[in-house]
């Protein structure tokens, strides 16, 4: 098991994490025929039916292909045999995860990884939706990179395509690729002055933010315009939440620190504050509801939930949110809306756009012993 990692490591792994990053919201029914394209590049690829096959693992093993490194292909679980375990302490974004049943790329976003056969699509999920990880690993060819031989591939900036090697501590030519495909050599001080802005050191940084027009910064919620008239906090949405759900709803979180299963509240909020609809409002527009046809992995009731909740975010609701019930073994909705003045927690079923009732809430497919809710 590998240890440490140097630099050159890390930025081969973050490269490989940008190379999979360009193909994110490739859907397996929307867009069956790139995706097919995609994973025959890994080993058994071109066999799988993507409607009913897992192709996690195949996912990553194309992304490897891809940038010329070994492809790993088949079941997660063996991932160990076809890449180097290293010690989850040190591992970085860019390295393989792998899970009983699933494998993905670790992803740059805290807790979250990047991978394919997701929701039936490439995007990046929390980790606490595939269990514990069984391992992380890097391909064989980042482990038994050195300094002396570190290779970067990023994806295009501006315009342009960078590569560059360094063999021996020698710089070579940096070729740099403009839309008419010509290549040109750039000098030692261009390659040298390039590589100090894409991976600048501490000494660096603070000269690169001084730069940054103050228009380009991307700024916390908290830092933005005050709160909009008529909305309201998310303790107050937590709080009607604890007194609408049953006591036994928990998520069963694990515990990085003791390894144990805990059991904590069962939602997230993801704003501070929310702009909540009449009651008479929501109803309106849960009538107009769409949920399509249920299909088997591909419109079943995970993808139903996530479509109502974007369905109502697109007219102007936002307040609503994703149920994902593991003791149910079932997806629904959560909406929160005023009614006579009031803070309501609505349950809703979108398949059916029935409001549940406290006689469902809490029993059969609605059981929320172990539950984890989501309101963005």
């Amino acid at each position: 098991m590998i240890k440490q990692l140097t630099d050159g490591q890390k930025q081969a792994l973050a490269a490989r994490l940008s190379h999979a990053k360009q193909y994110e919201g490739l859907h397996e029914v929307n867009d069956a025929a790139k995706l097919r394209s995609l994973i025959a590049k890994a080993p058994g690829g071109s066999n799988l039916n993507l409607a009913s096959d897992g192709w996690c693992a195949h996912f990553v093993g194309s992304i490897d292909a891809e940038l010329g490194y070994v492809p790993y292909g088949g079941r997660a679980a063996e991932i160990g045999t076809a890449q180097v375990e290293i010690d989850p302490r040190i591992a970085p974004p860019g390295c393989t995860v792998a899970f009983h049943g699933h494998a993905a790329f670790l992803d740059d976003v805290l807790q979250h990884i990047f991978g394919g056969n997701q929701s039936n699509e490439v995007n990046s999920l929390h980790m606490r939706y595939f269990g514990e990880p069984i391992g992380y690993f890097i391909p064989k060819e980042i482990a038994e990179l050195t300094e002396a031989s570190l290779i970067v591939e990023d994806s295009p900036i501006q315009g342009y395509e960078y590569r560059h090697k360094v063999e021996g501590g020698e710089w070579s030519p940096w070729k740099r690729c403009d839309e008419d495909m010509l290549l040109s050599k750039c000098s030692d001080d261009d390659i040298r002055a390039e590589y100090e802005r894409r991976f600048p050191t501490d000494a660096t940084t603070e000269a690169i933010e001084e730069d940054v027009p103050e228009d380009d910064i991307i700024t916390h919620p908290d830092e933005g315009p005050e709160t909009p008239e008529g909305s309201v906090s998310a303790n107050d949405v937590a709080q009607e939440l604890m007194e609408t759900l049953p006591r036994d709803a928990r998520f069963h979180a694990f515990c990085m620190e003791t390894g144990e299963i805990v059991k904590v509240q069962p939602f997230v909020l993801t704003d501070a504050h929310f702009q909540i609809p009449t009651r008479e409002a929501f109803e309106a527009e849960l009538d107009k509801l769409d949920p399509g046809v249920w299909v088997e992995e591909s419109n079943d009731c995970e993808d139903i939930a996530r479509k109502a909740v974007q369905s109502f975010h697109e007219a102007g609701i936002k307040s609503t949110g994703c149920v994902f019930s593991w003791s149910g073994k079932h997806a629904f909705c959560v909406a929160i809306v005023q009614d006579e003045g009031a803070i309501d927690a609505l349950f809703f079923e979108p398949q059916t756009k029935e409001i549940l009732g406290a006689d469902k809430l809490g029993r059969g497919n609605y059981k929320l012993d172990n539950v984890l809710m989501i309101i963005s």
